[in-house]
Order: C-alpha cells, then structure tokens, then sequence
C-alpha cells in the first residue's frame, strides 16, 4: 500500500467526494442516453429479460443492469461513454474529461479485501490480475471485513480505485465454480487477464453477474458487523438459509428511479424499459 497516499488521506478524502460529485451527474447523463433496445440487450445477456419483460428480483439489480449497459452494450462499437466522448466531449482540460476518460478504461475483476482502513477504504487484491490497489469508498470501509470477495467494476481518476455501481458479492457456496468457469474461458494466469481484450472484458463481466444473479446474491446475502479477523470468511456479508423465490420488485410511478438518476420513475427506466 502506498503510504505516501494514506498519509494525505484529508487530500485523497478531498479527491474522492470531489469526484464521487462529478460523476453522479455523469452517471446520470449516460443513463438517459440508453435506448430501451440498448437495456433489453442488457437484460438478455443477464437473463433478467423474460418474455420482453425486465424483471428485477431487487431494486439494486436495476442499478447493476444499468451499469452493465453503460460499459458493455456497443453500438457501432462505441459503449455509452465512448458515444460521450465522440459527441459531446467536455473541455479537454477539465475534471469531468479526466473522470470520462478514466471511466473509459474501466476494469472488470473480482477483488478480495486485504486491509481494512476505516472512514478511508480498501486494500484491495485484483484476484484475477493480481496486483493490489487501494478502493477509496468511505462506506464500503464501514461494512467490508478482510477476506471478503467481491466483483464489481473500478477506474482510477488518480492512484486510487473507485467502483462504478453495485458491488456483486462471490459467495463461497459457487465461487469455486465461477473460478472454475473463468479459468477454462480466459486462462489461469495473471497476464492472460491483463491482456484481457475489450470483448473479452465484456464476456468476463456477463459470466461473472450472470452467475451472482443466479446465484440469489441479492436476497440471501445479510449485512451485519465486520468481521476483520475470521480466517475462514468471505466478509461480513453471510448468507443465511435460501430464501423462497420472491416477487419481483414493484417501483411505483411517483417512485425515485432505483436507477439512481434522481428523476421519477415515471419519466426515467419505466419510460425506457
């Protein structure tokens, strides 16, 4: 870990909200510039997509639809960002350009907690890559315990990692298999994921939320107190006994977008979905 950079932490705690600021507006522009064809074509690769009907087992799984959608459904093979930047790019200099370009290079891995740096973030281990970094994410630092094992996508605006939306708990009962399943299609070797072509990226990410979908991650996981020091935990996150399928979440009119663009439902995904 870079002690440089935890020594100034008041700077990089400056440097995160700044940008955490930014890119909510950013977030929220490239979320409205996907077409209901560009999420159904999201939906379909996560198998969320029934009978032409979006069906969300949890509000977050919107959340981690859209943010699939932005990264990994190319038209004319351009992604959400990558159409930002051709067509309306900001000043050159500016903070939103860095933090769009940044966006840009995102990476999809899963990331084990190696250290816990409370009201700071993360040391994390790229499990796949193999090289470590630290996650600035003040809340993230409150719940997660070492060892825990999650998949989400980061960039990094400066020298430390941001995650882009929902991070995907890997649950021992079918992370061997997931690992299993990423080995026989992308290698065993920490070049052969830093190689990783865009398309590959694209392939790694749908395996991976696809199978935590599956999975039931976002009902059988409950979040309780860090547990730091338990050798043999993923976290503090613990999966109780499987609950019984539950009804799709049902987001009223008048609702706030469980998309997070801070627009009604009515005039945001319902529109779009």
């Amino acid at each position: 870990m870079d002690a440089t950079l935890l020594s100034a932490r008041g700077e990089t705690l400056a440097k995160y909200q700044r940008f955490r600021e930014i890119s909510r507006g950013l977030n929220r522009q490239l979320v409205e510039s996907l077409d209901g064809e560009t999420i159904h074509e999201a939906g379909r690769r996560l198998g969320i997509l029934r009978r032409n009907v979006l069906v969300f087992d949890s509000e977050e799984t919107m959340s981690v639809l859209m943010d699939y959608a932005i990264h990994h459904v190319r038209r004319d093979g351009l992604n959400a960002v990558e159409r930002r930047l051709a067509a309306s790019p900001p000043p050159p200099e500016s903070e939103e350009m860095k933090l769009l370009r940044a966006i840009r290079d995102v990476r999809y891995g899963l990331f084990q907690v190696k250290q816990v740096f409370r009201g700071l973030g993360l040391k994390l281990r790229d499990v796949l890559r193999d090289e470590t970094g630290l996650l600035t994410d003040v809340g993230f630092s409150q719940s997660a315990g070492r060892g825990f094992i999650f998949a989400s996508h980061v960039y990094s605006p400066e020298n430390f990692w941001v995650t882009t939306g929902t991070a995907l708990p890997v649950l021992r009962d079918f992370a061997e298999q997931l690992f299993r399943q990423i080995e026989r299609r992308f290698g065993d070797t920490p070049d052969d994921f830093r190689r990783i072509s865009r398309e590959q990226q694209t392939e790694l990410a749908t395996l991976v939320i696809r199978t935590c979908l599956e999975e039931g991650v976002m009902q059988r996981v409950a979040y309780g107190e860090p547990r730091v020091d338990t050798a043999h935990c993923l976290g503090p996150m613990t999966a109780p006994p499987p609950k019984p399928a539950s009804e799709p979440v049902r987001v009223g009119r008048n609702d706030p977008c469980p998309c997070g663009s801070g627009r009604k439902y009515k005039n945001c995904c319902r529109r779009k979905g």
